[in-house]
């Protein structure tokens, strides 16, 4: 009978603290999300960040959230600071770290919204070797990435396995993707290809990037009149002088490259690392490719 009270009593204590955990929890998400500061903004919307994997089109999110917003945008890490910083200033959150939950419980916790950017990752790792190979021989820190100390001795064939493979000297562009896809496969998020935000300039659709832009102001709660969606389609290969100043300006992407450079053993390695992302991406239906 003793052990049978003791029992509910030590429920009921377990019951009371998890709902003051729960209590705690919803006042330092309500304080967290008090604390940002919307006053420079224009265009009133939904708080969000961008998250984009380099080579998969980075500068062209960049460009369509800039012309939807009228915010710039702030190059960071997800951290609290950083995105008060960017909302305070009439900016945009962009980011480029790996997926974690920790990251992306902070973002969700200060009622950040997250768009991801992606690219079908097979072109984004050819489009990424010959990025590679503008750099000047014998450096290996290149950018964001490390390349082997033999990099610049191998055929193009062999620097591109060496990038799907790295070792522990030099990285695997396969595996830098990979560990990034959580941002955009996290429920809630929402995911934007490259390939359909391109547009017929880029080898695509203009209505798929059409569907693009409004389902980005949807997301984010813009309502975008259609006068609006077309200054906005007719912008996004223009460039501003300060983007031509500063290089900020992205090229006209390749869909469906991989398929002239990539080998049969090449396509064997990304399938073991990156099949099942693959899928859920939607950019093949099956390990069939």
């Amino acid at each position: 009978m003793l052990l049978k009270k003791c029992f509910k009593l030590f429920t009921a204590f377990l019951f009371t603290v998890s709902l003051q955990s729960e209590l705690n929890a919803d006042i330092e998400s309500y304080q967290m999300a008090a604390e940002f500061d919307r006053s420079t903004w224009t265009t009133p919307h939904d708080l969000f960040i961008i998250h984009s994997i380099p080579k998969c089109g980075t500068h062209f999110i960049q460009k369509v959230v800039n012309l939807i917003t009228n915010q710039e945008i702030l190059e960071g890490s997800p951290k609290l600071e950083k995105m008060q910083k960017a909302c305070k200033n009439n900016q945009v959150l962009r980011i480029h770290q790996r997926y974690s939950r920790d990251s992306m419980g902070l973002v969700t916790k200060a009622e950040h919204k997250v768009i991801a950017m992606v690219r079908d990752p097979r072109d984004a790792l050819i489009s990424h070797v010959f990025y590679m190979r503008t750099f000047k021989k014998g450096v290996l820190k290149r950018d964001f990435f490390n390349v082997g100390s033999d990099f610049d001795t191998l055929t193009l064939e062999e620097q591109i396995t060496s990038l799907i493979v790295g070792d522990k000297y030099a990285d695997s562009y396969i595996d830098y993707y990979k560990e990034r896809t959580g941002w955009a496969l996290a429920k809630g998020n929402l995911y934007i290809k490259f390939e359909e935000l391109a547009g017929e300039e880029g080898g695509g659709s203009k209505e798929l990037q059409k569907q693009a832009i409004e389902k980005i102001a949807k997301y984010i709660k813009i309502n975008l009149s259609n006068d609006n969606l077309e200054f906005v389609l007719n912008s996004m290969y223009t460039k501003r002088p300060d983007e031509v100043q500063e290089g900020k300006t992205f090229k006209r992407g390749s869909t469906g490259n991989w398929k002239t450079f990539l080998t049969k053993e090449q396509i064997k390695l990304i399938k073991a690392k990156l099949g099942k992302q693959l899928i859920q991406l939607g950019y093949e239906k099956d390990m069939n490719w």
